[in-house]
């Protein structure tokens, strides 16, 4: 049924449903049972998701089913789910209330790289425009065919395919691999920042090539052999000398040339910078591991390259029945997929994202710097502040539930110490403002406080409405309670919210009215004329501070379950950052950082001589040291066996002694007497 036979069917002016229809409409109401959640809790759950999201950690779906199910057995109430857990239905109807946040495939990031920050970056960005400055070399980053990118990248010779077309329900779908399924060939690319392409470079694992292989790909590309099949010194010279340097040739362009590359050893090697300085082509090393923001080839342009790749593979063994790639025709697979994928417009869209041309910090995407800059994130606080008449506060008012429902809700309101006017809030940095007034300036700000003031150009006019809408409708409190919402839940002085004045007026103008009525009520009588006689309880600023407080309260408690991780830093003893490493790999620079680190080495070597010879002395004198007191223990030992011997000598001549006499005298008795007789 149209709009227009419901209107007649039912007998409903247009304009009515025109208006219900409209956003001016604010009570549309809710269809499906009543949330478990409150709204409050709801929004609260969507900014702790956004939060671990911009932290590194995004949540997922049975992640967030066990935190909202920790939550309700920390909050009991009523509830359809079995033993507190919801499920995938509910999970989806949050996301339809929610459309601020979906589902999204993650992009796996090292720890290293999750710790580099916009601070490191645009300090990056400063040293290498100081040192073309220096230089005069400024002139080469204005010229789109004199901007360079190489980086390898691996090619899987014979791709799986993820998913594939099969009979409905069974459960036994395979595919035949091949023997060399799992072999990727690693090849170097260099791209510039006009859109054009310089032949590649291909590593294979061999250690010499068959004529074969040699013959099957494009005459002007390079080809290397390595143990491994990775990228080597040797390798990425030879590809400078005999690949890169006579494209450039070729293609007339001016040197010298500006080259990014990584910080892999084979780029920094100091035979890799000398080739390069003798050929006017100047190596810049990327920060370490933020190549996934400041590499267009891994930006922009590999990802392309590997889809046209496998679409290449699946059109080639269609036409090929039970036959696999090999490296005889990987070359002229490649070739195909470079051609259908490498687009001028591609190359040159990811050297601007990554701000190598035009060469612009600015222009970097640091919303993928998960770590931050510590001085921001001190600066910034993020808070909840009610903001009055923005905020659609209608769907709190709208009968959506039954009774018992709508009861349980305000009893958890209740209890968690939830205030009428806590319920909508939005969030706003302290910061933001006072960095707005700065940038109006006390000039203009004093011409907008004019009433009979009148804009003259559009920027005047937007400037007029955030004065108007933000910056004189907030003020500081001093003796109100604050929420303040941190990462770690934790209040501050300094952090303090921002409050509508005129709900400052309106909280003074129920102050005054309530200590009338208190008054009143003292004396014993009510006037019936008077507005005293109306009076109901109003909330004092005490009972508001309570509020604050509960609330402040019931955050700590929903943070313990919902808790944020710390923000990734910088380690400062990382293997990268240990030894700063010269940004411009020219041969000067690389020279000097070689002598610098081989005097390191020395001087650690050294150092490992005097701490071994030192270990040997101690070692001698603790040998020599056990020894003496060896010698000691048997000299003690062989006197006290000579002391026993000599004991035993003495206590045996005396047994002997005693033995004689007892010989020699015997005493016999004859008649009654005692006789001594001699033997």
């Amino acid at each position: 049924m149209t709009q227009y036979h419901a209107e007649k069917h039912h007998g409903i002016p247009t304009a009515t449903v025109r208006y219900r229809l409209s956003n001016k409409f604010k009570n549309k109401g809710r269809t499906g049972p009543f949330p478990v959640l409150t709204d409050r809790e709801e929004i609260e759950i969507v900014y702790w998701l956004q939060q671990m999201e911009r932290k590194g950690f995004p949540i997922s779906r049975n992640c967030l089913i066990s935190k909202v199910s920790s939550f309700l057995e920390a909050h009991p109430r009523p509830n359809p789910f079995r033993d507190n857990i919801p499920g995938r239905r509910w999970v989806k109807c949050f996301m339809k209330r929610h459309p601020q946040i979906s589902f999204r495939t993650p992009e796996g990031v090292t720890s290293a790289s999750a710790k580099v920050s916009e601070h490191n970056i645009r300090e990056w960005f400063k040293t290498v425009s100081e040192y073309l400055a220096e230089n005069e070399l400024s002139d080469v980053l204005n010229d789109p065919s004199r901007v360079f990118n190489g980086d390898e990248s691996g090619f899987c010779i014979n791709p799986i395919p993820k998913r594939v077309i099969a009979t409905k329900g069974n459960k036994n779908v395979s595919i035949v691999e091949p023997a060399n399924s799992k072999q990727n060939i690693t090849v170097l690319f260099s791209f510039a920042a006009d859109g054009t392409v310089v032949p590649p470079d291909v590593i294979l694992p061999y250690k010499r090539l068959r004529k074969d292989i040699i013959q099957s790909f494009p005459g002007h590309w390079g080809l290397g052999c390595s143990d491994a099949g990775w990228m080597d010194t040797k390798n990425f010279v030879l590809y400078i000398q005999k690949v890169f340097h006579p494209a450039l040739l070729r293609r007339n362009v001016k040197l010298p040339i500006i080259y990014f590359v990584d910080g892999h050893k084979s780029h920094t090697a100091f035979e890799a910078a000398d080739v390069c300085a003798k050929l006017g082509i100047i190596l810049i090393a990327l920060i370490p591991n933020a190549t996934r923001i400041l590499q267009p080839a891994d930006v922009g342009i590999f990802r392309p390259l590997k889809n046209s790749w496998s679409q290449v593979v699946d059109t080639w063994k269609s036409k090929h029945k039970s036959e696999f790639v090999t490296i005889v025709n990987f070359g002229s697979l490649l070739d195909k997929a470079m051609k259908a994928a490498l687009k001028q417009s591609t190359i040159q869209n990811a050297f601007r994202v990554c701000g190598l041309y035009p060469f612009d910090a600015d222009s970097v995407d640091y919303t993928k710097c998960i770590a931050k800059n510590q001085k921001l994130m001190e600066s910034t606080v993020d808070i909840l502040v009610q903001p009055g008449e923005y905020i659609d506060d209608s769907h709190e008012n709208t009968n959506m539930a039954t009774g018992n429902q709508q009861g349980a809700r305000e009893k958890e309101s209740q209890t968690l110490g939830f205030d009428d006017s806590l319920t909508s809030m939005i969030l706003i940095p302290v910061s933001a403002i006072e960095e707005l007034i700065e940038i109006i300036g006390e000039a203009k700000l004093d011409q907008f406080k004019n009433q009979n003031y009148v804009p003259v150009t559009k920027e005047d006019e937007a400037l007029l409405h955030v004065y108007s809408n933000i910056i004189s409708r907030y003020s500081i409190p001093q003796d109100a309670a604050t929420l303040v919402r941190e990462q770690s839940c934790s209040t501050n002085s300094k952090d303090i919210p921002v409050v509508a004045r005129d709900e400052l007026q309106e909280t003074a103008n129920r102050d005054e009215l309530q200590e009338t009525a208190n008054a009143t009520y003292e004396n014993g009588f009510v006037d019936d004329n008077s507005d005293a006689g109306n009076i109901t309880t109003l909330p004092t600023l005490v009972d508001i501070t309570n509020n604050c407080e509960n609330a402040a309260k019931r955050k700590c408690e929903f943070s313990d379950i919902f808790d944020l991780p710390a923000t990734p830093k910088r380690n400062k003893k990382h293997r990268n950052y240990k030894h700063s490493s010269t940004v411009v790999l020219t041969a000067h620079e690389r020279m000097q950082e070689l002598l610098a680190n081989e005097k390191q080495k020395q001087d650690a070597e050294n150092q490992k001589r005097l701490n071994v010879q030192k270990r040997l002395e101690r070692k001698r004198e603790k040998e020599a040291e056990i020894e003496n007191k060896k010698r000691a223990a048997v000299a003690r030992a062989v006197e006290r066996l000579e002391k026993k011997k000599l004991c035993e000598e003495i206590r045996k001549a005396k047994k002997l002694e005693r033995e004689n006499k007892k010989q020699t005298k015997k005493i016999v008795k004859v008649g009654g007497k005692k006789t001594k007789l001699l033997v």
